[in-house]
């Protein structure tokens, strides 16, 4: 009967050593997913607030590249030309836009396009990547058409900074009607100003848009379209600029217009003699159904909310903002950031918990075991002590019954 007690009480003890093991693996996991969810909570707020916090970083960087272009505007209408004509207008309208054209980056050309067919073109030819404070890689060219009946070419100019003044050049020009230009027939038709679809500028082969405005005269009647060229380039540069300024939210960025088109990207600068090369094949690959760009485009229904995307085997949290149109051109800004990335404190505190929980279950088996060997040695001791005492009594009990004997033997 022993020989059984014993076995069964081991059982029971290595029993009762499992469940306190669960236990405290329960116990672990438990603790460890609550705090995972609580900070994964607390992690996706934060982010959720970053991305709206960019989001606004991101407008007044887009806002400074479109300024130009409102700003240039209002001074051609206030200056009075329209109280001006033949070279007297000419020249004040080009000494007007020359300096805001050489100044700033992203703005390509300004222009005049008249009812009757005249035009009035100064740009920007300098390259993409060439500083345009350096006089000698300026290519500032001025068009002049002043008769478009008999030639609807027109003159060609270049600018010497130097002299300050303007030198005739050859151009292997087209005949050019404004009145045809969809940014002529947007603003006169429409009778307010406009921004364009994104296109490829036929002179300077680069993609952007055009602001128009209609100016008209004291009677009401249109007097001329005021055209500015902004080059996207300088958006997305500018995307890419601010995504370094807030490189610890790690976005991802893109622009489009209202209708989805994507006119801004980081990719459009990394990969700028691609996108030269071939405009359009390159632009393709956004409006693939299966593209980031298109998933996340579909994935958002409203402006400054957050989002889980899932695209490219990942999961992102996704925001679009609008530009407010009467400060920038009418686009939507996205805005994307890797969840897995934001999470990763909080897998990393899982993780930790589960290490820690398995050290605990290791250190209590470990010292449950020693407990277990302990009691077995000590139960053996003082059984091996018991068993010592009852054969001492025995052959004590053996003396006193053999002394006894040989007493009585002996009377």
């Amino acid at each position: 009967m022993v020989g059984i007690v014993g076995p069964v009480a081991g059982f029971r003890r290595w029993l009762a050593t499992a469940a306190v093991s669960v236990a405290i693996l329960g116990a672990g996991g438990a603790g460890s997913y609550l705090v995972y969810q609580t900070e994964k909570d607390a992690l996706v707020a934060e982010a959720s607030h970053d991305l709206r916090r960019a989001s606004e970083a991101f407008v007044r960087a887009l806002n400074h590249v479109f300024q130009p272009a409102l700003t240039l505007s209002t001074s051609v209408v206030d200056s009075g030309l329209r109280r001006r004509d033949g070279e007297d207008l000419a020249e004040h309208f080009f000494a007007l836009v020359n300096g805001p054209v050489r100044m700033f980056e992203q703005v390509n050309g300004a222009f005049l396009g008249f009812p009757d067919g005249r035009f009035l073109h100064l740009q920007d030819l300098t390259l993409a990547g060439e500083a345009v404070s350096d006089p000698t890689h300026e290519a500032v060219r001025r068009r002049t058409i002043d008769r478009p009946d008999s030639d609807g070419v027109g003159r060609w100019e270049q600018y010497d900074p130097e002299s300050g003044g303007w030198t005739p050049v050859a151009v292997d020009g087209q005949v050019y009607d404004p009145r045809s230009r969809p940014w002529y027939r947007g603003a006169a038709e429409g009778g307010s100003a406009i921004w364009t679809e994104a296109y490829v500028f036929s002179s300077s082969g680069q993609l952007g848009v055009t602001y128009a405005r209609p100016i008209y005269d004291q009677a009401g009647a249109l007097w001329a379209v005021l055209g500015v060229d902004l080059s996207i380039g300088s958006l997305s540069r500018t995307l890419v600029t601010t995504s370094g300024e807030l490189a610890e939210l790690g976005e991802v960025v893109f622009a489009t217009d209202l209708g989805n088109k994507v006119i801004g990207h980081p990719d459009f600068v990394t990969r700028a003699a691609e996108l030269d090369r071939d405009t359009e094949t390159f632009l393709a690959r956004y409006r693939r159904p299966d593209s980031f760009e298109s998933i996340v485009v579909r994935s958002i229904p409203e402006p400054r909310t957050i989002t889980s995307v899932d695209a490219e085997g990942r999961t992102f949290l996704a925001t679009k903002v609008q530009l407010d149109p009467t400060a920038a051109m009418p686009l939507q800004l996205f805005l994307a950031r890797d969840l897995e990335a934001v999470l990763a404190s909080a897998v990393s505190g899982v993780q930790r918990n589960v290490v820690l929980v398995f050290l605990a279950i290791v250190v209590f088996g470990t010292v449950a075991s020693y407990a277990v060997r302990l009691r077995v040695e000590a139960t053996a001791r003082r059984k091996a002590e018991a068993e010592l005492i009852d054969a001492r009594d025995a052959a004590e009990a053996a003396t006193r019954a053999k002394s006894s004997f040989l007493a009585t033997m002996s009377h």
